[in-house]
């Protein structure tokens, strides 16, 4: 199974006057996004993915695959704060032939232990049960304020070496982004930089890419960038 690599940006989410999102001009912006070499992060951060409900994001997905868009190009984020919630949306995920998840910590409590976080993205991977599953770890301390730790990211490689693939770093702090590439890109660990602003450095030290909201307007200079 090919790895995501590259630039993708965690797709805005259109809504109709009805506060529904417009399924229709969804499937249009990712399909110019990916005619631009930028890949599908839906259900991100700039997403309103916690605006939406698991039963939207499920029927986004479903439209975006009956309208021919590649899911080995797409990194939904599938990370919740109810764990069937999460599960749901990973397997599903994963029966549409996505090339990853992308997993927010589940964040509404806060000061969350390392053994809590990783019984939870455990807990997730065991029930999902899927040897092609590839989990990207969304650490964004500024909105979350539960973040991926060196000592967590370590100890869910050692357990599930597969199925943990990378991470995105929306820290805002090259330091600590570089530290994860530093401890963990070698044995294929994915680090995507959470900015365009670090896309040169990341690429110099690791090599994954970007996930940039920016993306959404200006997504063909960043994909020049990667290349």
């Amino acid at each position: 199974m090919t790895r995501i690599t590259g630039v993708l940006s965690p797709v805005v989410t259109p809504f109709g006057a009805d506060l529904a999102p417009d399924a229709q001009r969804f499937a249009r912006h990712c399909r110019w996004l990916l005619a631009q070499n930028v890949g599908l992060a839906v259900f991100g951060t700039n997403s309103e993915a916690n605006s939406l409900s698991v039963e939207e994001k499920i029927e986004l997905l479903d439209g975006l695959a009956a309208a021919g868009l590649d899911p080995a190009r797409m990194m939904p984020g599938t990370g919740c704060c109810a764990l069937p919630d999460s599960v749901r949306l990973t397997a599903h995920a994963m029966k549409l032939g996505c090339g990853g998840v992308l997993m927010l910590p589940p964040f509404y409590y806060k000061g969350v232990s390392d053994d809590g976080l990783f019984r939870s993205f455990a807990e997730v991977i065991e029930r999902v049960g899927e040897a092609r599953l590839r989990v990207y770890l969304y650490h964004i301390p500024p909105v979350a304020q539960v973040p991926i730790t060196l000592g967590l990211v370590e100890r869910l490689l050692k357990a599930y070496p597969t199925q943990i693939a990378g991470m995105k770093d929306s820290g805002g702090e090259w330091s600590n982004t570089k530290a994860f590439l530093d401890a963990f890109a070698k044995s294929g660990f994915d680090v995507f930089a959470g900015s365009e602003t670090f896309l040169l450095q990341n690429m110099r030290n690791g090599r994954a890419g970007c996930i940039s909201a920016t993306a959404n307007v200006h997504p063909a200079p960043n994909a020049r960038l990667f290349e």
